[in-house]
């Protein structure tokens, strides 16, 4: 198993794609930050004119508060999708490769089972986009103290939610992955890897209306897109959000990655090698 996990850490070298998607999603996230930086001065510049206090009334400019801080940079870094899309990319030409190019035919020449293959990729994928997830934090907090104050937070709560957060991008790539492994073509891979994500949120969306319409109490409604791994992410952003949510996102997260990783299990060891 170590033999064949070099083999798949020995091709990071060469994975254009992994430097191209993280260097895009930097120059994304650099982007996002100057466009808040922008909104924040527009923002300060609005309460600070003389309309606005005759309006409020003297000294209300020096009552309000910045619109983006640090700590919203730091906790947006990975709900902004920017990440989630560009990881998908990623894992599929990552995964597909290797079939595109029938190089597979040599890993298994070297006597390595399909299961050890299968784990293999596994790991290489989730550690490889743990590196991304980790980068888009470090690169939204250093912009963060560049462009805006720190802001305030629960520290234990932020911590709780940045690794809810990590679980749950995991999900988001185990499925991707698991997508990869069944259609090993890097265009449809990374076709159904975006788009394929966004039309099944749609339907649970249609889903949860048509729920919402035969419900009296809206409120008490059974929301199926809840537990849609698209919807985790956006909810774990939220530094109000309950912690029931938290668990319920880490929980089905894991199952997500448990299931995603069986199925591809299943599947691979069934598939012939062409």
């Amino acid at each position: 198993m170590k033999d064949v996990l070099r083999l798949e850490f020995r091709k990071l070298k060469r994975q254009k794609s992994f430097y191209i998607c993280t260097g895009i999603m930097l120059a994304l996230l650099l982007l996002s930050a100057i466009s808040c930086n922008m909104t924040n001065n527009l923002y300060e510049d609005i309460m600070n004119s003389t309309l606005m206090d005759d309006a409020m009334g003297e000294g209300f400019a020096t009552e309000y508060y910045s619109l983006y801080t640090v700590i919203d940079m730091l906790i947006s870094a990975v709900s902004s999708g920017t990440l989630v899309l560009l990881a998908a990319i990623f894992v599929s030409i990552a995964v597909c490769d290797d079939y595109s190019q029938h190089t597979i035919k040599n890993i298994y020449a070297r006597g390595y089972t399909r299961t050890q293959v299968f784990f293999a990729k596994a790991i290489y994928v989730l550690v490889t986009a743990s590196v991304m997830f980790i980068v888009a934090l470090l690169f939204s907090f250093l912009t963060g103290l560049i462009f805006f104050d720190m802001g305030s937070a629960d520290g234990g709560k932020l911590a709780v939610l940045l690794i809810a957060q990590y679980v749950a991008f995991l999900a988001n790539v185990s499925i991707f992955f698991l997508i990869s492994i069944l259609f090993r073509r890097i265009g449809a891979s990374v076709a159904v890897n975006i788009v394929g994500s966004m039309v099944v949120s749609l339907i649970l969306s249609l889903i949860d209306l048509l729920i919402m319409f035969k419900t009296e109490n809206y409120e008490d409604s059974f929301s199926v897109s809840e537990y849609w791994v698209d919807s985790f992410i956006g909810d774990l952003s939220d530094l109000t959000v309950d912690n029931s949510r938290i668990i319920s996102c880490v929980v089905a997260s894991a199952v997500y990655i448990a299931l995603a990783l069986l199925i591809g299990w299943r599947f691979h060891r069934k598939t012939e090698v062409k």
